[in-house]
């Protein structure tokens, strides 16, 4: 592209117009910025700030619904176990919570696997910090089991059906139940 003013020609190559005929850096304009402005770049950080500080929240609450999530299938995980056991060794086998306590009893919050005799199969799980056995505001005790534990028996039926709630962050529970005729778990946020 090229433009006349007076009697000399410019010509247009890649933003920079150069007379024809001439290379001088005299003669040479440049129409583009090799940079970013301090300004420029203070309005961009502001603005990462901004959305940063918007999403946070979000994400938080986001990674407590998957921490809730990720422990009321490790509480099914871990019956569907103790059923397993059940069957391929032929005798009782139960899972056992440990629900209430103070702030000074480590072992709320703990469930594990017992075989009839009453040792412990397994080393005890605990549920992730921001997780606690507790029922929605109308449902009870948070294990619903006789004793706070469900038994399974060799055919690997639940001796008692019934449920275990988990609670997390910001009102925010799942139910795992257990049925008493197949022993099978099935987990749901609630509501």
């Amino acid at each position: 592209m090229s433009h006349v003013v007076g009697r000399v020609t410019w010509r247009s190559e890649r933003g920079v117009y150069r007379r024809n005929g001439a290379g001088s850096s005299r003669d040479e304009r440049r129409m583009t910025n090799d940079g970013f402005t301090l300004v420029e770049l203070i309005i961009v950080l502001a603005i990462v700030t901004l959305v940063l500080g918007f999403s946070i929240p979000w994400f938080s609450q986001l990674s407590s619904g998957h921490r809730l999530k990720a422990a009321a299938r490790e509480v099914s995980g871990v019956l569907q176990v103790a059923r397993s056991y059940a069957i391929s060794l032929g005798q009782r086998h139960d899972v056992v919570f440990e629900v209430t306590g103070s702030s000074s009893n480590a072992s709320a919050g703990r469930y594990y696997i017992e075989d009839a005799s009453g040792a412990i199969v397994e080393k005890p799980f605990a549920l992730p910090s921001g997780v606690s056995f507790a029922a929605p505001e109308g449902e009870g005790d948070p294990v619903t089991f006789e004793g706070d534990r469900i038994s399974f028996s060799s055919t690997g039926a639940g001796l008692e059906g019934g449920t275990v709630w988990v609670a997390g962050g910001r009102g925010q529970f799942s139910r795992v139940s257990v049925s008493e005729v197949t022993g099978q778990t099935k987990v749901e946020m609630w509501p």
